[in-house]
């Protein structure tokens, strides 16, 4: 069977479909998230009179949103479906296909390059009766793991072969 063909990856804060035209809004794009290291005296425990506790490691927001978003230590290569990773401040991925041959199993993948890691990995299903139609499908993505500085890459595949990824850049703003 021929593989679909991938169109768009976009990652954004919130992908809305307007109810009279049916269109998808997506707001929040980014391609970049931002995260902060534990200071070594936090790392501890130690925290002054009045001082809110210690943020955690693995804190990561995307520059125009996500705020507070939190995501557990990388996990080794856990299986998740969409409807485990629905919670206020994950993002989505908003993602348009042509050539789906009926039901289409897809997988997304989050990818560490440095080590090829996956960090996590998202099973879902597409369908088209007709494989000239577009198919669009937005899939709840969790807070995204961002164990250290540098980048990853949010793939999309079908039967194993991939069909397309998204960079992302992670950067440590507490080394500024």
């Amino acid at each position: 069977m021929p593989k679909p063909v991938l169109q768009a990856l976009v990652l954004a804060d919130h992908v809305y479909q307007d109810k009279i035209t049916g269109k998808k809004i997506i707001a929040g794009t980014f391609n970049r998230v931002c995260f902060a290291k534990m200071k070594r005296s936090q790392a501890a425990g130690e925290s002054l009179p009045g001082e809110q506790p210690p943020p955690s490691p693995f804190e990561s927001t995307s520059e125009t949103a996500m705020p507070g978003a939190v995501s557990s230590p990388p996990p080794s290569s856990r299986r998740l479906t969409a409807a485990d990773v629905q919670k206020a401040g994950s993002p989505y991925a908003f993602i348009s296909l042509t050539d789906v041959h009926g039901p289409t199993p897809l997988e997304m993948r989050y990818r560490d390059l440095s080590s090829e890691a996956i960090l996590l990995g998202i099973s879902f299903q597409v369908n088209s009766e007709d494989p000239l139609d577009t198919v669009e499908a937005v899939v709840p993505v969790p807070p995204l793991p961002t164990p250290h500085a540098g980048v990853f890459a949010l793939e999309l595949l079908a039967e194993g072969e991939l069909l397309g990824a998204l960079r992302i850049t992670a950067v440590d703003t507490s080394e500024k």
